[in-house]
């Protein structure tokens, strides 16, 4: 038995769905999800998808390069030539 039959053969018993699990998202039905659980996978792809527009790189990858440089002022220093 799959997944997804296994979750559909619990019929009206409710069924606890991990915190950041999107599997259920893709495999169920929304009209059995609780509303909260789709506002916030909802909410997630929403910032996944600004993120992705924004053309910016984040700091962070930029740090994990070589952390000893000081990557705003580099970048500042570039951007004034």
């Amino acid at each position: 038995m799959t997944a997804l039959a296994r979750f559909h053969t619990l019929g009206s018993q409710m069924k606890r769905i991990k915190h950041n699990d999107l599997t259920h998202y893709f495999l169920a039905d929304h009209k059995d999800l609780p509303a909260a659980y789709l506002a916030s996978c909802e909410k997630f792809f929403k910032s996944i998808k600004q993120q992705a527009s924004s053309g910016k790189q984040q700091a962070s990858s930029m740090e994990q390069l070589d952390p000893t440089i000081d990557w705003n002022k580099f970048t500042k220093e570039l951007t004034n030539k």
